[in-house]
């Protein structure tokens, strides 16, 4: 007796679980590396912001900033045009300074002025920076960096996110 039943069958069959388990296996793998993607951002906006900050530090203790022609060209004139891009932190009380190592229209001799000065490398983010007295010194993201729903632009934020991010 034959019931006409053929491998056929289960051949499909066997094919539609193995695409639905490959698909399983791309989804989990797409989800964590969206995680390690955002993770490495903030790890690479946190240490340039970190490496930033230490550098103006020094800096400002050695007073040798003051000497230079070079902040005098970068000095803000008009904060409502940066504000909105650094989150609304500046204030017309102080002097800021643009260091936009990322923007185009910022000539290249001014960016490598700007490494010798500070001595950096490989800087791939504007800042706008605030000199309040020798050693006190604030940083921040041009334009910040997204987690969630939410831009940060300041060491103290970023370096909060970032420890969050990681702890999970």
């Amino acid at each position: 007796m034959n019931f006409g039943h053929s491998q056929k069958g289960v051949t499909a069959v066997s094919m539609i679980i193995i695409i639905v388990i490959l698909i399983l296996i791309a989804t989990f793998s797409l989800f964590s590396s969206r995680d390690l993607v955002v993770e490495s951002s903030m790890a690479k906006a946190y240490n340039e912001l970190s490496m930033m900050r230490n550098a103006l530090r020094s800096l400002s203790l050695q007073d040798s900033y003051e000497d230079t022609t070079i902040l005098s060209t970068l000095k803000v004139t008009n904060i409502g045009e940066y504000n909105s891009r650094v989150g609304g932190k500046m204030t017309t009380e102080k002097t800021y300074y643009y260091f936009g190592y990322k923007d185009p229209d910022v000539e290249k001799s001014v960016k490598q002025e700007l490494n010798d000065l500070l001595d950096l490398r490989s800087v791939a983010n504007s800042y706008i920076v605030c000199i309040n007295e020798p050693g006190n010194v604030e940083v921040m993201l041009v334009d910040g960096i997204k987690y969630g729903d939410t831009k940060y632009y300041t060491y103290d934020e970023i370096a909060n996110v970032y420890a969050n991010v990681t702890e999970k």
